[in-house]
């Protein structure tokens, strides 16, 4: 592993009509750790007051806050965080160590909770990948990681703007070959609002992204040869 270098990580931390005080937990470890972050208010009813955040007029997604965020940073590495503290941020201090071994690090829960028909969604949506990228993600939709910035940047363009974000970047890297490591990481009750995720709706979402990702990922040669 090689020296801890902060200076080159910019944690991103999507916001939208979260509880505020909990930022200052939230951030603690990135402060302590010398590491930089930003926070991207998605159109909150109540605007965000708060160090280092940037503000979108209107609501436009999990993803497009995300994207933003990463516009806007400057740095190598970007990392990813949620608002509601279900991560934790000393877990990605700790994942960062790993960062110039990986493309990107994914920071692996072990989720139990929810009812028989979340898990079973989970558990469908996990053999629906494997079918398509041959590989088995141990987790897909995780929001707590660590990737290269430029190499997310090429996929903008399908990368989808709702909180399939995370599983369309993981289908991406894994299917383009870069190098992609799990760290087992806490997942924690979400603190806070309640959640905006609609089980059903959001899962087919994310059913869609992994199709149609992986479809045009695989096919984009064969394509490129047809339009000459």
């Amino acid at each position: 592993m090689s020296k801890l270098r902060p200076k080159d990580l910019t944690v991103i931390i999507p916001f939208y009509n979260e509880e505020p005080g909990l930022l200052d937990e939230i951030i603690k470890p990135l402060y302590a750790a010398g590491i930089d972050y930003i926070i991207v208010d998605d159109g909150s009813t109540v605007p965000l007051e708060y160090s280092k955040s940037i503000r979108r007029k209107k609501n436009k997604g999990y993803g497009a806050a995300i994207k933003y965020g990463i516009y806007h940073a400057k740095t190598q590495y970007v990392g990813l965080l949620d608002a509601d503290n279900q991560y934790k941020a000393k877990d990605i201090v700790r994942m960062w160590e790993f960062h110039d071994q990986e493309d990107m690090i994914i920071g692996r829960r072990m989720i139990n909770q929810g009812g028989p028909r979340r898990l079973l969604g989970r558990l469908f949506l996990k053999v629906v990948a494997f079918i398509f990228t041959g590989d088995y993600i141990p987790d897909l939709n995780s929001g707590i990681r660590i990737f290269k910035r430029t190499l997310a940047k090429k996929y903008f363009s399908i990368l989808c703007d709702e909180f399939s974000f995370t599983t369309s970047l993981t289908i991406s890297f894994i299917l383009d070959k870069y190098k992609v490591r799990w760290i087992d990481v806490g997942f924690y009750p979400r603190e806070g609002t309640s959640s905006t995720v609609h089980v059903v709706r959001h899962g087919l979402i994310t059913l869609w992204q992994i199709v149609r990702i992986s479809l045009g990922l695989r096919t984009r040669r064969f394509r490129a040869w047809l339009r000459k």
